[in-house]
């Protein structure tokens, strides 16, 4: 709405409808990466790489907003909104895969009765009985 409607009433309205979603929907993914996240430094890595991609976009995304894009500025609304896209494909790709190893892990029980509490928590993520969270 605000990228290529032409009245400021329907730009405006368009501006603060992605606020509220794009300021709303990034610490439910840090949140989520983090929950399914079995060790630490995995979840160190993960919040790395999400606060990096997100940092590069910031950074990008303003050069698509100088004269040689005027009076539309069509690049700067077409490169974020790629962007957001992408990040739903890739988190229905997560989505999908940790479903799969919930299954998985649910239709083969594994007895870990036989290793000590410690090693069971050196597992992390890797234990049989670890389940994502969707």
């Amino acid at each position: 709405m605000f990228g290529f409607g032409n009245s400021n009433i329907l730009r405006l309205s368009g501006l603060l409808i992605s606020s509220i979603f794009n300021n709303t929907n990034y610490p439910l993914v840090v949140v989520w990466l983090s929950v399914n996240c079995g060790s630490v430094p995995k979840r160190m890595v993960s919040m790395a790489i999400s606060f990096t991609i997100s940092g590069a976009a910031g950074i990008v995304t303003p050069y698509f907003f100088t004269k040689k894009y005027e009076p539309k500025f069509t690049a700067g609304f077409v490169f974020p909104t790629a962007l957001m896209a992408l990040s739903i494909v890739l988190c229905l790709v997560l989505k999908v895969y940790y479903g799969r190893v919930n299954r998985y892990r649910l239709a083969n029980p594994t007895d870990v009765s036989h290793i000590t509490i410690k090693e069971q928590q050196d597992l992390n993520d890797n234990h049989p009985n670890f389940i994502y969270t969707l």
